[in-house]
């Protein structure tokens, strides 16, 4: 495997790597502590199996990072990390499958990275309903927070993703259509679903034509 590992801070750099060097064994771990390096990294290398992202950096922030693996490698799961946990709603919104807060430790790390390689969202427990916004709080009978707001963010493939979901393809079509992998698609449909704030492929699809999401 090969994972993309992010951070501005060479110490936590590295023990995050001899981390995840000691429960992968045999992974290629490429590294960058800025905004500038990471870009480089991501629009010359390629292969990456998962990226790990500060969200604060001296250059700029990990979001913006999250958006050029988006444009140059949309099929890359991400997950944030910060010190700050108010980066974890707006990491989710941009992509991420996973938030960790600094303090995590290396059963944290494999829970999530196991997790997120499974195109599934993490979020610690520990990071408790008191400390996440209404985005990721709000149930089914809950009034949707972008019917009040501004329209969800959604990616291009994304877009392209729910343009097709809305045809009523299944991830199987999308996949072949698109020449993904259906796992990559599942991936994108998850960050679909998060980002309209429901909890069904039906439920997207009312909410996006509601929304005039793709007019």
């Amino acid at each position: 495997m090969k994972f993309l590992v992010i951070d501005d801070h060479e110490m936590v750099r590295e023990g995050l790597c001899g981390v995840l060097a000691g429960l992968y064994g045999n992974i290629e771990l490429v590294q960058a502590g800025s905004v500038a390096e990471g870009r480089e990294i991501i629009r010359s290398d390629h292969g990456f199996d998962l990226a790990i992202l500060d969200m604060v950096l001296p250059d700029g922030s990990g979001l913006e990072l999250m958006d050029e693996l988006e444009l140059f490698h949309p099929e890359v799961p991400m997950i944030a990390v910060s010190g700050d946990n108010f980066y974890m709603d707006e990491a989710l919104r941009r992509g991420a499958l996973g938030f960790l807060p600094k303090s995590a430790d290396s059963d944290d790390f494999l829970e999530a990275i196991g997790s997120v390689l499974a195109g599934q969202v993490y979020v610690p427990n520990s990071l408790g309903q008191a400390e996440r916004s209404p985005y990721l709080s709000a149930g089914l009978d809950d009034e949707p927070l972008h019917a009040t707001g501004s329209s969800p963010r959604l990616s291009g493939r994304q877009k392209v993703v729910l343009r097709l979901i809305m045809q009523g393809l299944s991830n199987k079509d999308i996949s072949e259509r698109l020449t993904l992998a259906e796992s990559t698609v599942k991936v994108h449909v998850s960050a679909i679903l998060r980002a309209l704030n429901v909890h069904s492929r039906t439920q997207a699809v009312l909410t996006a034509a509601r929304l005039k999401i793709l007019a």
